[in-house]
């Protein structure tokens, strides 16, 4: 056990254990079913944008 560290990435999944990068197709389908609750369509550009913020902070994920 313990605590996860005080900065975590972008598109990182996991805790105190470890961390793994969460892939954006599965960010995609995440944010599908969370704006779709919304009654919001996820768009094209939505999906670039995440893909944009996932090449940004590729830097900090290195496990």
């Amino acid at each position: 056990p313990g605590f996860p560290r005080n900065f975590i990435p972008s598109f990182s999944w996991g805790g105190a254990s470890g961390f793994s990068t969460y892939l954006p197709v599965k960010a995609f389908e995440a944010a599908k079913v969370m704006m779709a609750r919304r009654q919001v369509e996820f768009t094209e550009v939505d999906a670039r944008i995440l893909e944009h913020v996932f090449e940004l902070t590729k830097k900090w994920r290195k496990y």
